[in-house]
Protein backbone atom coordinates (compact mmCIF):
# COMPACT_ATOMS: atom_id res chain seq x y z
CA UNK A 1 0.00 0.00 0.00
CA UNK A 2 3.31 2.21 0.56
CA UNK A 3 3.87 2.08 -2.90
CA UNK A 4 0.36 2.29 -4.35
CA UNK A 5 -0.05 5.50 -1.60
CA UNK A 6 3.34 7.15 -3.40
CA UNK A 7 2.02 6.80 -6.84
CA UNK A 8 -1.61 8.07 -5.73
CA UNK A 9 -0.89 11.84 -5.98
CA UNK A 10 0.64 11.15 -9.43
CA UNK A 11 -2.49 8.89 -11.01
CA UNK A 12 -4.84 11.35 -9.73
CA UNK A 13 -3.09 14.11 -11.42
CA UNK A 14 -3.19 12.00 -14.81
CA UNK A 15 -6.92 10.42 -14.16
CA UNK A 16 -8.06 14.52 -14.54
CA UNK A 17 -6.50 15.13 -17.50
CA UNK A 18 -8.85 15.68 -20.75
CA UNK A 19 -10.08 12.41 -22.18
CA UNK A 20 -9.03 12.85 -25.49
CA UNK A 21 -11.29 12.44 -29.28
CA UNK A 22 -10.12 8.90 -30.57
CA UNK A 23 -12.47 9.14 -33.52
CA UNK A 24 -10.93 12.14 -34.32
CA UNK A 25 -7.19 12.70 -33.05
CA UNK A 26 -6.05 9.28 -33.60
CA UNK A 27 -5.57 8.90 -37.36
CA UNK A 28 -2.30 7.42 -39.40
CA UNK A 29 -0.44 10.45 -38.87
CA UNK A 30 -1.18 10.88 -35.39
CA UNK A 31 -0.35 6.99 -34.68
CA UNK A 32 3.12 8.03 -36.62
CA UNK A 33 3.67 10.77 -34.35
CA UNK A 34 2.82 8.83 -31.19
CA UNK A 35 5.11 5.88 -32.33
CA UNK A 36 7.87 8.47 -32.64
CA UNK A 37 7.47 10.40 -30.18
CA UNK A 38 7.63 7.12 -27.86
CA UNK A 39 10.81 6.24 -29.25
CA UNK A 40 12.62 9.75 -28.37
CA UNK A 41 11.16 9.69 -25.20
CA UNK A 42 12.34 6.15 -24.44
CA UNK A 43 16.07 6.89 -25.71
CA UNK A 44 16.27 9.77 -23.50
CA UNK A 45 14.77 7.72 -20.65
CA UNK A 46 17.35 5.18 -20.36
CA UNK A 47 19.61 7.84 -19.76
CA UNK A 48 18.35 9.10 -16.90
CA UNK A 49 20.62 7.88 -13.71
CA UNK A 50 17.72 5.69 -11.66
CA UNK A 51 16.09 4.72 -15.26
CA UNK A 52 16.42 0.74 -13.90
CA UNK A 53 14.47 1.34 -10.59
CA UNK A 54 11.88 3.36 -12.19
CA UNK A 55 11.23 0.67 -14.89
CA UNK A 56 11.29 -2.26 -12.03
CA UNK A 57 8.61 -0.20 -10.47
CA UNK A 58 6.44 0.51 -13.48
CA UNK A 59 6.66 -3.14 -14.51
CA UNK A 60 5.20 -4.69 -11.37
CA UNK A 61 2.17 -4.91 -9.39
CA UNK A 62 -1.27 -3.56 -11.29
CA UNK A 63 -0.33 0.05 -10.11
CA UNK A 64 2.68 -0.14 -12.27
CA UNK A 65 0.83 -1.81 -15.16
CA UNK A 66 -2.18 0.98 -14.43
CA UNK A 67 0.73 3.96 -14.81
CA UNK A 68 1.99 3.14 -17.99
CA UNK A 69 -0.90 2.69 -19.73
CA UNK A 70 -1.99 6.44 -18.10
CA UNK A 71 1.10 8.11 -18.99
CA UNK A 72 0.96 6.39 -22.78
CA UNK A 73 -1.88 8.52 -22.95
CA UNK A 74 -0.23 11.60 -21.72
CA UNK A 75 2.59 11.04 -24.04
CA UNK A 76 -0.23 10.93 -26.62
CA UNK A 77 -2.05 14.14 -25.84
CA UNK A 78 0.61 15.97 -25.07
CA UNK A 79 3.66 15.44 -26.64
CA UNK A 80 3.07 17.23 -29.45
CA UNK A 81 3.40 20.27 -27.50
CA UNK A 82 6.33 19.50 -25.34
CA UNK A 83 9.16 21.86 -26.39
CA UNK A 84 11.93 19.21 -25.45
CA UNK A 85 11.18 17.25 -28.30
CA UNK A 86 10.78 18.48 -32.20
CA UNK A 87 8.73 16.50 -34.89
CA UNK A 88 7.87 17.19 -38.11
CA UNK A 89 4.69 18.28 -38.42
CA UNK A 90 2.29 16.44 -40.41
CA UNK A 91 -1.01 17.90 -41.91
CA UNK A 92 -4.20 15.68 -40.90
CA UNK A 93 -6.47 14.61 -43.70
CA UNK A 94 -9.81 16.25 -42.47
CA UNK A 95 -7.44 19.60 -42.30
CA UNK A 96 -6.16 18.72 -45.82
CA UNK A 97 -9.81 18.56 -46.66
CA UNK A 98 -11.26 21.74 -44.78
CA UNK A 99 -8.54 23.65 -46.43
CA UNK A 100 -9.24 22.74 -50.19
CA UNK A 101 -12.93 23.19 -49.75
CA UNK A 102 -11.89 26.82 -48.96
CA UNK A 103 -9.93 27.34 -52.24
CA UNK A 104 -12.10 25.83 -54.13
CA UNK A 105 -14.78 28.30 -53.28
CA UNK A 106 -13.34 31.18 -51.78
CA UNK A 107 -15.16 32.90 -54.40
CA UNK A 108 -18.32 32.20 -53.35
CA UNK A 109 -20.53 34.27 -50.59
CA UNK A 110 -23.34 31.99 -50.69
CA UNK A 111 -22.22 29.04 -49.50
CA UNK A 112 -21.31 26.59 -46.90
CA UNK A 113 -20.36 22.69 -46.25
CA UNK A 114 -20.00 20.19 -44.02
CA UNK A 115 -17.78 17.22 -43.50
CA UNK A 116 -20.25 13.89 -43.21
CA UNK A 117 -18.20 10.96 -42.99
CA UNK A 118 -14.41 9.85 -43.44
CA UNK A 119 -12.58 6.62 -43.68
CA UNK A 120 -8.89 6.11 -43.89
CA UNK A 121 -6.47 3.64 -45.17
CA UNK A 122 -9.86 2.08 -47.69
CA UNK A 123 -7.47 0.11 -50.32
CA UNK A 124 -4.05 0.93 -49.03
CA UNK A 125 -2.55 2.85 -46.72
CA UNK A 126 -2.44 6.77 -47.47
CA UNK A 127 -6.03 6.88 -49.04
CA UNK A 128 -9.00 8.14 -47.98
CA UNK A 129 -12.65 8.93 -48.45
CA UNK A 130 -14.78 11.82 -47.69
CA UNK A 131 -18.41 12.07 -47.76
CA UNK A 132 -19.39 16.34 -47.46
CA UNK A 133 -22.78 18.21 -47.79
CA UNK A 134 -22.58 21.32 -49.74
CA UNK A 135 -25.31 24.60 -49.50
CA UNK A 136 -25.95 26.36 -52.29
CA UNK A 137 -27.97 28.63 -54.18
CA UNK A 138 -29.37 25.57 -56.46
CA UNK A 139 -30.14 23.84 -52.89
CA UNK A 140 -28.35 20.86 -51.65
CA UNK A 141 -26.05 18.04 -52.70
CA UNK A 142 -23.90 15.56 -51.28
CA UNK A 143 -20.75 14.14 -52.73
CA UNK A 144 -18.03 11.58 -52.17
CA UNK A 145 -14.20 12.40 -53.15
CA UNK A 146 -11.25 9.49 -53.68
CA UNK A 147 -7.95 10.69 -52.32
CA UNK A 148 -4.11 9.53 -52.23
CA UNK A 149 -1.15 10.87 -50.44
CA UNK A 150 1.61 10.10 -53.13
CA UNK A 151 5.03 11.97 -51.55
CA UNK A 152 3.75 13.16 -48.24
CA UNK A 153 0.77 14.98 -50.05
CA UNK A 154 -2.67 14.53 -50.19
CA UNK A 155 -4.33 14.58 -53.80
CA UNK A 156 -7.88 15.24 -54.42
CA UNK A 157 -8.30 12.36 -57.21
CA UNK A 158 -12.12 11.87 -58.23
CA UNK A 159 -15.40 13.26 -56.81
CA UNK A 160 -19.40 12.00 -57.45
CA UNK A 161 -22.13 13.95 -56.22
CA UNK A 162 -25.67 13.12 -55.49
CA UNK A 163 -29.32 14.78 -54.61
CA UNK A 164 -31.93 13.25 -52.66
CA UNK A 165 -34.50 14.33 -55.17
CA UNK A 166 -32.99 13.66 -58.58
CA UNK A 167 -34.06 10.84 -61.14
CA UNK A 168 -30.32 9.88 -61.00
CA UNK A 169 -30.44 7.19 -58.32
CA UNK A 170 -26.69 6.19 -57.92
CA UNK A 171 -23.64 6.88 -60.02
CA UNK A 172 -20.15 5.78 -60.16
CA UNK A 173 -16.61 6.53 -61.18
CA UNK A 174 -15.19 5.73 -64.26
CA UNK A 175 -11.38 5.02 -63.18
CA UNK A 176 -10.10 2.54 -60.45
CA UNK A 177 -11.44 2.96 -57.85
CA UNK A 178 -14.77 1.88 -58.65
CA UNK A 179 -16.78 3.62 -56.33
CA UNK A 180 -20.73 3.34 -56.25
CA UNK A 181 -22.45 5.64 -54.35
CA UNK A 182 -26.11 7.11 -53.79
CA UNK A 183 -28.46 8.99 -51.51
CA UNK A 184 -31.52 7.62 -50.40
CA UNK A 185 -33.91 8.94 -48.29
CA UNK A 186 -37.03 5.25 -48.41
CA UNK A 187 -36.59 4.04 -44.87
CA UNK A 188 -37.60 0.67 -45.86
CA UNK A 189 -34.52 0.28 -47.98
CA UNK A 190 -31.93 -2.07 -45.48
CA UNK A 191 -29.03 -2.91 -47.43
CA UNK A 192 -27.42 -1.98 -50.69
CA UNK A 193 -25.37 -3.95 -53.20
CA UNK A 194 -23.07 -2.79 -55.62
CA UNK A 195 -22.51 -6.53 -57.52
CA UNK A 196 -21.39 -8.67 -54.18
CA UNK A 197 -20.10 -6.16 -52.53
CA UNK A 198 -22.38 -4.61 -50.04
CA UNK A 199 -22.49 -0.91 -49.04
CA UNK A 200 -21.62 0.81 -46.29
CA UNK A 201 -25.02 3.27 -45.44
CA UNK A 202 -24.59 6.76 -43.44
CA UNK A 203 -27.20 8.12 -41.61
CA UNK A 204 -26.77 12.10 -42.71
CA UNK A 205 -29.78 14.03 -40.99
CA UNK A 206 -33.47 12.17 -40.59
CA UNK A 207 -34.14 9.49 -43.09
CA UNK A 208 -31.44 11.36 -45.79
CA UNK A 209 -28.99 8.58 -45.81
CA UNK A 210 -25.92 8.05 -48.40
CA UNK A 211 -24.36 4.89 -49.26
CA UNK A 212 -21.36 3.87 -51.43
CA UNK A 213 -19.31 0.20 -52.09
CA UNK A 214 -15.69 0.11 -53.62
CA UNK A 215 -16.14 -2.31 -56.13
CA UNK A 216 -12.99 -4.13 -57.61
CA UNK A 217 -15.04 -4.13 -60.91
CA UNK A 218 -16.65 -1.88 -63.47
CA UNK A 219 -20.33 -2.19 -64.50
CA UNK A 220 -22.01 -4.10 -62.06
CA UNK A 221 -26.03 -4.07 -60.69
CA UNK A 222 -26.71 -1.99 -58.25
CA UNK A 223 -29.48 -3.81 -55.73
CA UNK A 224 -31.69 -2.47 -52.78
CA UNK A 225 -32.78 -5.10 -50.41
CA UNK A 226 -35.75 -3.94 -48.46
CA UNK A 227 -36.74 -4.39 -44.92
CA UNK A 228 -39.22 -6.95 -46.22
CA UNK A 229 -36.87 -9.09 -47.84
CA UNK A 230 -37.60 -8.17 -51.22
CA UNK A 231 -34.71 -7.12 -53.23
CA UNK A 232 -35.12 -4.99 -56.56
CA UNK A 233 -32.17 -4.17 -59.43
CA UNK A 234 -31.95 -0.08 -59.45
CA UNK A 235 -30.80 1.58 -62.63
CA UNK A 236 -28.59 4.46 -62.51
CA UNK A 237 -31.23 6.91 -63.95
CA UNK A 238 -34.95 6.32 -62.72
CA UNK A 239 -36.45 7.02 -66.62
CA UNK A 240 -40.34 7.10 -65.53
CA UNK A 241 -39.02 10.43 -63.14
CA UNK A 242 -37.49 11.65 -65.77
CA UNK A 243 -40.74 11.98 -67.89
CA UNK A 244 -43.08 13.08 -65.05
CA UNK A 245 -40.11 15.93 -63.73
CA UNK A 246 -39.97 18.85 -66.12
CA UNK A 247 -36.94 20.54 -64.65
CA UNK A 248 -32.85 21.12 -64.80
CA UNK A 249 -32.44 17.49 -64.23
CA UNK A 250 -33.81 16.48 -67.43
CA UNK A 251 -31.10 19.06 -68.97
CA UNK A 252 -28.56 17.83 -66.67
CA UNK A 253 -29.07 13.91 -68.33
CA UNK A 254 -28.56 15.33 -71.66
CA UNK A 255 -25.81 17.69 -71.44
CA UNK A 256 -23.23 14.74 -71.31
CA UNK A 257 -24.21 14.27 -75.33
CA UNK A 258 -24.32 18.47 -75.99
CA UNK A 259 -20.99 18.86 -75.22
CA UNK A 260 -19.77 14.97 -76.64
CA UNK A 261 -20.99 16.81 -79.69
CA UNK A 262 -18.61 19.71 -79.71
CA UNK A 263 -15.73 17.66 -78.93
CA UNK A 264 -12.28 17.51 -81.24
CA UNK A 265 -11.68 14.13 -82.77
CA UNK A 266 -8.76 14.77 -80.99
CA UNK A 267 -9.98 15.16 -77.87
CA UNK A 268 -12.21 12.18 -78.47
CA UNK A 269 -9.23 9.47 -79.09
CA UNK A 270 -8.19 10.33 -75.53
CA UNK A 271 -11.62 9.56 -73.91
CA UNK A 272 -12.47 5.96 -72.90
CA UNK A 273 -15.83 5.06 -73.94
CA UNK A 274 -18.94 8.02 -74.94
CA UNK A 275 -20.91 10.74 -73.64
CA UNK A 276 -22.69 7.73 -71.23
CA UNK A 277 -19.60 7.58 -69.05
CA UNK A 278 -19.15 11.24 -68.04
CA UNK A 279 -19.69 12.76 -64.93
CA UNK A 280 -21.26 16.09 -63.93
CA UNK A 281 -21.80 18.73 -61.39
CA UNK A 282 -22.05 22.26 -60.87
CA UNK A 283 -18.98 24.39 -60.01
CA UNK A 284 -18.27 27.91 -59.52
CA UNK A 285 -15.71 28.79 -62.29
CA UNK A 286 -12.16 29.93 -61.45
CA UNK A 287 -9.93 31.30 -63.97
CA UNK A 288 -7.10 28.85 -62.48
CA UNK A 289 -8.99 25.36 -63.47
CA UNK A 290 -7.64 25.46 -66.81
CA UNK A 291 -7.88 26.83 -70.07
CA UNK A 292 -11.32 28.72 -70.30
CA UNK A 293 -11.80 30.07 -73.80
CA UNK A 294 -14.74 31.92 -72.75
CA UNK A 295 -13.48 34.10 -69.86
CA UNK A 296 -17.39 36.24 -69.46
CA UNK A 297 -18.02 32.89 -67.11
CA UNK A 298 -14.92 32.99 -64.54
CA UNK A 299 -17.34 33.40 -61.20
CA UNK A 300 -20.02 31.88 -62.39
CA UNK A 301 -21.97 28.87 -62.06
CA UNK A 302 -21.20 26.30 -64.86
CA UNK A 303 -21.30 22.62 -65.15
CA UNK A 304 -18.01 20.60 -65.20
CA UNK A 305 -17.88 17.04 -66.65
CA UNK A 306 -15.58 14.70 -66.58
CA UNK A 307 -14.60 11.64 -69.42
CA UNK A 308 -12.70 8.75 -68.25
CA UNK A 309 -9.49 8.71 -70.13
CA UNK A 310 -7.18 5.99 -72.24
CA UNK A 311 -4.05 7.42 -71.04
CA UNK A 312 -1.75 7.31 -67.81
CA UNK A 313 -3.76 7.90 -65.15
CA UNK A 314 -2.11 10.16 -63.37
CA UNK A 315 -2.82 12.34 -66.19
CA UNK A 316 -6.43 12.01 -64.49
CA UNK A 317 -9.49 12.54 -66.98
CA UNK A 318 -10.68 14.81 -69.56
CA UNK A 319 -12.32 17.41 -68.29
CA UNK A 320 -14.77 20.38 -69.59
CA UNK A 321 -16.43 23.33 -68.74
CA UNK A 322 -19.92 24.27 -70.11
CA UNK A 323 -22.77 26.73 -70.11
CA UNK A 324 -25.66 25.89 -67.71
CA UNK A 325 -28.54 26.92 -69.83
CA UNK A 326 -27.27 26.17 -73.63
CA UNK A 327 -24.37 23.57 -72.96
CA UNK A 328 -22.02 25.87 -74.81
CA UNK A 329 -18.42 24.45 -74.75
CA UNK A 330 -16.49 27.10 -72.63
CA UNK A 331 -13.26 25.61 -71.18
CA UNK A 332 -10.64 22.67 -70.86
CA UNK A 333 -9.28 21.70 -67.61
CA UNK A 334 -5.59 21.55 -67.21
CA UNK A 335 -4.52 17.31 -67.66
CA UNK A 336 -1.37 16.78 -65.40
Amino acid sequence: MKENDRFKELIDEIHSLPEPDYEKDFDINKQSNIYENLIIFSRSFEQKQKRGDLIKRLSTGVVGLALLILFSVVLITNFDDSTNVTTPEIKTFEEFFHQEMEIKHEAEDDFSYNLVHTELNTLHQNDAIAVFREYNPQGEQIFIAYFEKQNSKWEWKQTRGAEWDSPVKWSSMHQSPYIYSGAISDNSIKEVYAGEKRAKVITVEGNKRFWYVISPEKNVKVMFVKKNGSKEIVEEVDQQNVKEKNSDETLVLDVREDIWNQLTENHKKHIQGTWKDASYQKIILRETMGNITDKTFIGKEVFILDFPSKDNPTLGGVTVYADLKTHKLIGYGYRE
